[in-house]
């Protein structure tokens, strides 16, 4: 990657970051096609881009909530438990698919995101 590249993938990450936060997707919609179609990015390394991002931001929105205490955290709790199993889980699942069946599942799911929004 030479400076241009990081300058665009700084510029497309606060903007995924910023978008993502204000519609509670997380960025992940937005900066892993941008990866993987503008800057060649394999899939596997625009994911998991995207998911280094997803942490940064949740945890500044949620710290800005737990100021406000508008957060139950108790629930929060219950939630990270069944999270991480799905996150284990989806490792293990989408670890055993082709490249190309984990990249249509990701654009059917932006289809169903975009349907939703």
């Amino acid at each position: 990657m030479n400076l241009a590249h990081e300058l665009l993938t700084f510029v497309a990450g606060a903007f995924a970051g910023g978008i993502g936060a204000l519609l509670g997707l997380g960025g992940g919609v937005i900066l892993v096609p941008f990866l993987n179609v503008v800057l060649g990015l394999p899939f596997q390394v625009a994911s998991g881009i995207s998911l280094v991002t997803i942490i940064a931001t949740s945890s500044a929105s949620s710290a800005v909530k737990g100021r406000m205490q508008l957060v139950n955290l108790r629930m929060g709790m219950v939630l990270e438990i069944f999270t991480t199993t799905g996150g284990v889980f989806g490792f293990w699942w989408f670890g055993r698919r082709h490249d190309a069946t984990v990249e249509l599942m990701f654009g059917w799911t932006l289809v169903a995101i975009a349907a939703i929004m």
